[in-house]
């Protein structure tokens, strides 16, 4: 009930008494109508921030998303998310003759243009890797061509806390690094066979990877060369890469 339907109700009053209350009535009413418009601006405002993150949201996930398209029963995607692990493997034994000559990959140099970590699902259990991307500047060994860049599939992922073994040389590498990489070329034949019908198909992650993390790279860090010494006996820490250059392509059959 407000003031001016409470005096009409009374009777006898005066009629500016009447008219007062009548402008105090006009007056709640616009105050209510602003109270409303108060309400509503924030309401929109936050609504429309909503479905901006929501939109952001999703589209960070289509282009972290990798898509697979022969792989099975398994889902892939890039990850910024702090990786620290620690795992072991035992590497198959390899002489740097086999490792020049008996396999089908490509011998480059170039220089670390980017670095992506990869969370591999396999509904099980999740696996890390990476993707590095080099700008070549050098063709060793292959059919690749200088000035263009390619991506290359490492065994680990990249974090300064990771600890993984068999990967000591390439987990050092860094963005901006130099070196010289050796990957394998991926093919039909290149998958990883998790069981129950899950199989991850290479290629559909990158043409090329490394076979393990120590023997198949070489990398400057401008203070001295990291590579696998057990294995490439003949090359001394003090080379530079254009010394362990000359030296691959003096044993390439």
């Amino acid at each position: 009930m407000n003031e001016m339907y409470l005096l009409e109700r009374i009777g006898n009053i005066d009629e500016k008494y009447i008219e007062i209350a009548n402008k105090t009535v006009q007056r709640n009413s616009h105050s209510v109508f602003n109270l409303k418009k108060r309400w509503y601006i924030p309401a929109i405002a936050a609504c429309v921030v909503l479905l901006c993150l929501f939109l952001i949201t999703r589209n960070y996930n289509v282009e972290n998303k990798i898509v697979l398209e022969k792989s099975k029963g398994i889902q892939a995607s890039f990850t910024d998310e702090a990786i620290n692990i620690i795992s072991s493997a035992d590497l198959v034994e390899l002489t740097e003759e086999q490792i020049f000559n008996d396999f089908n990959l490509i011998i480059i140099r170039g220089t670390v243009k980017n670095i992506r970590n990869i969370v591999i699902d396999t509904g099980s259990f999740t696996e890390y890797n990476a993707l590095i991307t080099i700008d070549i500047s050098s063709v060793i060994k292959g059919d690749c061509k200088v000035g263009t860049e390619i991506d290359i599939l490492i065994p680990c992922p990249i974090n300064e806390d990771i600890w993984v073994e068999d990967t000591g040389v390439i987990s050092g590498v860094r963005i901006g690094m130099e070196g010289i990489f050796m990957p394998v070329i991926y093919d039909e034949s290149s998958y990883a066979d998790y069981g129950d019908g899950h199989i991850l198909y290479m290629t559909d992650i990158a043409a090329y990877g490394l076979m393990d993390g120590e023997r198949f790279a070489f990398l400057e860090d401008g203070r001295k060369l990291s590579f696998f010494e057990w294995t490439f006996t003949n090359i001394s820490s003090h080379f530079t890469l254009d010394d362990v250059e000359r030296y691959i392509e003096s044993r390439i059959r």
